[in-house]
């Protein structure tokens, strides 16, 4: 009781002195010193009404006369409601050496506690703190404490600490799992990138973003590209997308190998990832390993990967799936073949103008509807020669020629009009529709509504849509509904027209169009003069 009257006595005085520098102050502030540990309550409670140039000197008393056993009466300054109090107190602890700063580390526990003015003296004191007493504590703190430890931590981390700091990622505490990681990063040591590694399967997805943050710091060489390809297939899209950047940028040359499951999933998000990945790492030969691969799974396995491939395939795989229009492997030619359709890249067209050769019918019919979709009329030349060649073809060609054809092509197709075939038929039908241009549309209407005599209703459908078709571009007003002509009497005929009438017609639309047969080259020769057609 005296001690503390005589602190209050001595305080007094000392406040009261206009001059803290003058003899009669310094007498006061040694006594002070001198005072004992029940001074440290009363200087401290001084703080909150001291001038600029007292609180230096409370200051001064406070920091010299700390030490292990009073270090705890302390913290009632930096648990104090009053901010000066709190910075003056923190500024006494962090100018004093002769104290062990880890006995801070237990104020922690009070909630009252100045936490930033805490992790402020600490960080004065970093260089003498026990990293094990700092991550002891971290586990209790709340995540802003958290993160400020660690960053105590990581400015004092040095490589013995290592092994400890490993066998702490096994523990559940996801934020701190973060931070380790973050710490362990500036390490080049094989382990560590293991310990990132097994971290990829974690159940928390922040978790398993930070460990691919990580492993994007690393070597190529020490990490395990297999599993760091196996989080393309992590249900998070952010963690997954996370994966492909970390792909992307260590470009391992295995890489390609282990895309092959992700691009055989079931999610569409999963297969994109794998493609995006593949458009930058990728080449022609890893592509043509990854459609081997799959050659042998079901037709719906492959058609997935097919379709990612092509949706969004830059520029590496369209050229890599080119090139593997050539492969003998048949089922990696009708891959790529498939995929070049829905690409629609016109760098494919010379590789499938080539493909219209390919000794597989199916191979020659996709590669001729990839042609038509592109739009290259570089390949109506070839096209011109596939004409009639082949049954299997047929109908295509005769459908990539409408979409690429122009009017001069009229007089090879009318022909096609009296094949058996319903689908060439079809197809000539909507073919001659899209020849026709606007001199010639009348001997075209004239064909069409000759074959509108038809019994097939998918003939006459054709033969109405074809000519509605023809009406909407050449026509000012809606065409007059069609009178349907006296069927034929042979109900089992397969021909649309008489061929005597066949002949009239093409005859009509050779002169009508202004078109010749090809000549020696294959190219298609016009006549003089359209002429105009005769009435049926």
């Amino acid at each position: 009781m005296l001690a503390s009257f005589r602190s209050d006595h001595l305080l007094g005085k000392l406040i009261a002195e206009q001059d803290p520098s003058s003899p009669a102050a310094q007498k006061l502030i040694d006594k002070l010193k001198t005072a004992g540990n029940k001074a440290i309550p009363k200087i401290i409670d001084a703080l909150a009404l001291s001038d600029k140039t007292h609180t230096m000197v409370l200051v001064d008393i406070l920091g010299s006369i700390v030490n292990d056993k009073n270090l705890a009466l302390y913290k009632e300054g930096l648990a104090d409601g009053n901010e000066r109090v709190v910075s003056g107190t923190a500024w006494a602890l962090s100018s004093s050496t002769v104290y062990n700063p880890n006995g801070l580390l237990d104020f922690f526990d009070d909630p009252e506690v100045s936490k930033g003015a805490l992790i402020d003296i600490l960080r004065v004191h970093k260089q003498d703190l026990s990293v094990h007493e700092l991550l002891r504590h971290a586990y209790e703190c709340e995540p802003k404490e958290k993160a400020a430890i660690f960053r105590i931590i990581q400015e004092t981390l040095k490589p013995e600490m290592i092994p400890d700091l490993i066998a702490r990622m096994g523990g559940r505490d996801p934020v701190i799992k973060i931070h380790l990681m973050q710490l362990l990063a500036k390490f080049d040591k094989e382990e560590i990138t293991h310990a990132f590694e097994m971290q990829l399967s974690d159940p928390n997805k922040m978790v398993r973003g930070a460990a691919l943050s990580a492993l994007a710091t690393r070597k190529n060489s020490s990490i395990s590209i297999e599993k760091v390809a196996r989080v393309l297939l992590d249900p998070d899209l952010d963690v997954q997308s996370k994966a492909v950047d970390v792909l992307i940028k260590l470009n391992h040359p295995d890489t390609v190998q282990h895309l092959l499951p992700a691009l055989k999933d079931e999610s569409e998000y999963t297969r994109r990832a794998a493609v995006e990945v593949l458009n930058v790492v990728g080449s022609e030969n890893s592509v043509r390993e990854l459609l081997a691969a799959i050659k042998d799974d079901d037709w719906w396995v492959r058609s997935r990967a097919g379709d990612a491939l092509a949706e969004i395939g830059g520029p590496k795989v369209v050229d890599a799936v080119v090139g593997l229009i050539t492969s003998k492997d048949e089922e990696v030619r009708r891959t790529a073949i498939e995929i070049l359709n829905a690409t629609k890249d016109v760098r494919a067209i010379d590789g499938l103008i080539k493909a219209t050769d390919d000794a597989d019918w199916w191979v020659r019919e996709r590669a001729v509807d990839a042609l038509s979709k592109i739009g290259g009329t570089k390949a109506l030349p070839t096209l011109e020669a596939m004409l009639g060649k082949n049954p299997k073809t047929d109908t295509v060609v005769v459908r990539a020629l409408g979409k690429l054809g122009n009017y001069k092509h009229i007089a090879l197709i009318v022909p096609f009009l009296q094949r058996p075939e319903r689908e060439i038929q079809l197809e000539t039908i909507k073919a001659l529709s899209l020849l026709a241009d606007e001199s010639h549309a009348e001997s075209i209407r004239a064909v069409l509504k000759k074959i509108q005599q038809s019994e097939e209703h998918t003939i006459i459908n054709a033969a109405d849509t074809a000519l509605k078709h023809l009406d909407d571009r050449y026509s000012a007003t809606v065409v007059e509904e069609n009178i349907r002509a006296e069927k034929i009497a042979d109900n089992t005929k397969t021909m649309l027209v008489e061929n005597g009438d066949l002949e009239k017609l093409l005859k009509q639309a050779k002169e009508a169009s202004a078109v010749a047969q090809a000549d020696s080259d294959g190219d298609i020769v016009p006549a003089a003069r359209p002429v105009a057609p005769t009435a049926a």
